[in-house]
């Protein structure tokens, strides 16, 4: 598989939650996970980060929708920009309430696998 495609078979496991399992065949066994957002401050790995998006859209109706908008390859560093977008309700708590993300995946490739993962983003609801 070429990057792009091997990028996008990543988001669409990753993102639609079929966890690490799912994520591992286009990954580095120790990957590693970096992000900013508060939210994920304590995952390193890419591992951990995968089966924590299980849980992540656990908290969503059934109809959520997850879409990649944007996809570029900068072949010189070897790294994939991916932008993504999560739409749905959020079902816990009290009331259900709509809610829409966008972030940006890093993906740092080596050797045709993903070897590292920045993700932009900061949720807010």
């Amino acid at each position: 598989m070429d990057t792009l495609t091997v990028a996008r078979a990543f988001f669409d496991a990753c993102d639609f939650g079929k966890g690490w399992d799912g994520c591992k065949q286009f990954c580095h066994p120790d990957a590693s996970f970096e992000t900013e957002a508060e939210t994920l401050a304590n995952i390193d790995t890419l591992a951990i980060y995968c089966d924590w998006m299980i849980d992540a859209l656990e908290m969503l109706d059934k109809d959520v929708k997850v879409k990649v908008k944007a996809i570029a390859h900068d072949q010189d560093t070897d790294i994939v920009l991916l932008y993504g977008q999560i739409e749905g309700t959020v079902i816990i708590g009290p009331e259900p309430m709509p809610m829409k993300t966008d972030y940006v995946y890093a993906l740092n490739f080596e050797d045709g696998k993903i070897r590292h993962v920045s993700k932009i983003w900061e949720f807010n609801i």
